[in-house]
């Protein structure tokens, strides 16, 4: 039992000292390393929640759910997360948010809008009840603005992602921001049609990313402005940033990104009359 709690302690640490480098110039690094420790966590995971420390299991899996998002372990994810809440009940209000922040991602990875919804709105609540500030409130609008996106609500998603913006410049949170430039591109790709004012959305995301030094927000960025050159029938210049995008993503093991740059290619493939590239490309 002294080994086990040891061991679960190290591993707490390891993912905390993880989160605030998983957006940044060292998140790369990071998540290779979480991926590398992957089963150690597991362990770790199983040991707390199952009636050791709960707590600090929820503690631990609020930490990762970023990893998780990226690397495509969207399931197994949620499925901690949730015993994560249910045993760990008890947690401070921190670790509850994180804990719902990280479903709202591996949700929205999924599609799957009501635990978008369900998990944003308890975050909201949250946050106003025990005073979390302005970060993460902005996040919590933000996976709200998904599932309205993906819901093709796209009046509402315009309006929380300049709500969700505005708390993020307020917090100077350049993640925030970038995330709330990339869901404003893409509500107004969606809704009004206008692919310039989309691309200046995602352009200024693009400066921001790079300022954060986040190689994920990068490769975001990157294939959403391939994506406005696509439908505009720019293809040379769809085609370079879509590559540049897809290389990144390969070179991050980020599986959760790549299907879309892939996709845009294989639209490129396809619109030029190459078949055989462009099957290969949409079976990948």
């Amino acid at each position: 039992q002294a080994a086990k709690r040891a061991h679960a302690q190290y591993f707490l640490a390891l993912a905390e000292e993880a989160e605030p480098e998983l957006l940044g110039p060292r998140e790369t690094e990071w998540y290779e390393r979480l991926e590398e420790e992957h089963d150690n966590i597991r362990a770790a995971l199983s040991w707390l929640l199952k009636g050791a420390e709960p707590e600090l299991g929820l503690r631990l899996a609020g930490a990762i759910g970023l990893f998780w998002h990226r690397h495509g372990h969207l399931s197994e994810g949620l499925r901690w997360l949730d015993e994560g809440l249910a045993r760990g009940g008890r947690a401070s209000a921190i670790a509850r948010a994180k804990a719902l922040g990280g479903i709202g991602w591996l949700a929205d990875g999924q599609g799957d809008l009501d635990r978008m919804r369900e998990s944003a709105t308890e975050g909201l609540s949250l946050s106003d009840e025990a005073g979390l500030g302005d970060y993460h409130r902005a996040f919590f609008l933000g996976v709200l603005e998904g599932a309205s996106w993906l819901g093709g609500d796209y009046e509402r998603a315009m309006k929380l992602a300049e709500e969700s913006l505005k708390l993020s410049r307020e917090a100077n949170d350049l993640g925030g921001m970038a995330d709330s430039l990339l869901l404003l591109g893409t509500a107004s790709m969606w809704g009004s049609g206008d692919l310039e004012q989309a691309r200046a959305f995602y352009e200024e995301g693009l400066v921001i990313s790079r300022e954060l030094g986040s190689a994920s927000f990068l490769r975001s960025c990157l294939n959403s402005v391939a994506l406005t050159y696509l439908l505009q029938r720019d293809l040379e210049r769809a085609e370079a940033l879509a590559e540049e995008a897809a290389a990144l993503s390969r070179e991050a093991g980020d599986r959760t990104l790549l299907p879309l740059p892939l996709h845009i290619l294989g639209r490129v493939a396809l619109l030029r009359g190459d078949l055989e590239r462009a099957e290969i490309l949409h079976k990948e």
